[in-house]
């Protein structure tokens, strides 16, 4: 989950597949005009090693928040899949499967 709720309402699900899954909402007024980018950088206080696959894009007042499981290998190197996509307490929340 992410807590996207902090700085954005008018938060949905506004597009997804097997594999990647997309909510966007809009920026509350005091972060109404930020431009930016963020995604992983560390996991329990420890760097994160690899491409993050989520990321949240800031611009134009609304706030996306963008989970890609394209080719983010399971334990046995296939896609791993998005099982549930849904929002709790207004915020993005996701599970996903693989092998094993």
């Amino acid at each position: 989950m992410i807590h996207l709720s902090a700085i954005a309402t008018n938060i949905n699900l506004s597009e997804a597949n097997n594999f990647s899954a997309t909510w966007t909402g809009t920026l509350k007024p005091e972060y109404a005009n930020c431009v930016g980018t963020a995604g992983i950088t560390e996991v329990d206080g420890d760097p994160f090693q690899g491409n993050s696959y989520i990321r949240v894009q800031m611009a134009e007042g609304q706030a996306k928040v963008i989970l890609d499981m394209t080719g983010m290998g399971d334990a046995n190197g296939f896609t791993s899949s998005i099982v549930d996509q849904t929002l709790r307490d207004g915020n993005p929340r996701w599970a996903w499967g693989g092998t094993d």
